[in-house]
């Protein structure tokens, strides 16, 4: 042991008594000493075993680090040890105060073993137990690491920091397709994909959750014009001929029927 102890020890006296006596041991790991025989004029030999089974350090490590809860105390027997949810193996080291003391349970563990157990037995065989506990943090990334309507050019250009954005189509456009990609593969996306698009404004969200379950939302505002556009697109009258054949930039056309047809039928499609 590192720091010096006092030890009581019970000596065999030649009477078949016990005497008790304080010694004070010093660095190392076990005392022996010696009391003299006066009947037999030699020596008797007495060892005293340490029961030191604490630790002198634990280190957990891994790619990146993690953090172990509370710092290391030789006293402390539970940790925590808190690592991204990126990691999938922690390196357990440990060392006993005592030299002639066994470890056990060091090694390389995965996190998904939740807990490793190390275990040290001093010399005399007293075991003391250290826990620790593996804990994952999810990820609470909930941005996009780009976002876009294909084909088009949306305003502003995107920035993850960015929530809004604007796009004009012309009228003749039915639906756009939207793209995007998360920044945390761990994330989820909803509202990526082809959506159809309405006259007026249309308002299409983005929702990222993060692993831990944070929600995000990027908008993008897309307004599909009016149509200006005021020609036809058809023109009949039902079981007659319009003379001149129907062309949408001839805006008069004749019909010609019997004396006795007092009505027509007539339909047209606008572009």
């Amino acid at each position: 042991a590192k720091i010096p102890k006092t030890a009581k020890v019970a000596v065999d006296n030649r009477d078949n008594t016990i005497a008790f006596m304080n010694i004070v041991l010093p660095i190392a790991d076990e005392l022996v000493w010696y009391s003299p025989d006066v009947d037999n004029e030699s020596e008797n030999e007495y060892k005293l075993l340490l029961q030191d089974n604490t630790l002198e350090s634990l280190t957990i490590t891994s790619e990146p680090n993690g953090t172990l809860t509370p710092t290391f105390d030789p006293k402390t027997n539970t940790y925590t040890y808190k690592v991204n949810s990126g990691v999938t193996e922690v390196v357990v080291s440990a060392k006993a105060k005592s030299g002639s003391a066994n470890v056990e349970g060091t090694g390389t563990y995965n996190v998904n073993d939740k807990k490793v157990i190390v275990k040290v037995t001093s010399e005399d065989g007293t075991e003391n137990i250290y826990t620790i506990n593996f804990e994952v943090i999810k990820s609470t990334n909930n941005e996009l690491l780009s976002l876009g309507i294909e084909n088009y050019s949306i305003v502003p250009t995107f920035d993850k920091s960015v929530k809004t954005y604007t796009l004009e189509v012309e009228n003749d456009v039915t639906s756009v397709n939207v793209i995007g990609e998360a920044l945390d593969s761990k994330s989820t996306i909803v509202g990526l994909g082809t959506k159809t698009l309405s006259v007026g404004l249309n308002k299409l969200n983005v929702l990222v959750t993060s692993e831990s379950g944070v929600t995000n939302t990027y908008t993008i505002n897309v307004t599909r014009k009016s149509n200006s556009d005021s020609t036809l697109k058809s023109l009949t009258v039902s079981d007659y001929t319009l003379e001149p054949t129907f062309n949408s930039n001839i805006k008069e056309y004749n019909v010609s029927v019997e004396n006795n047809v007092s009505s027509v039928n007539i339909s047209a499609e606008a572009n």
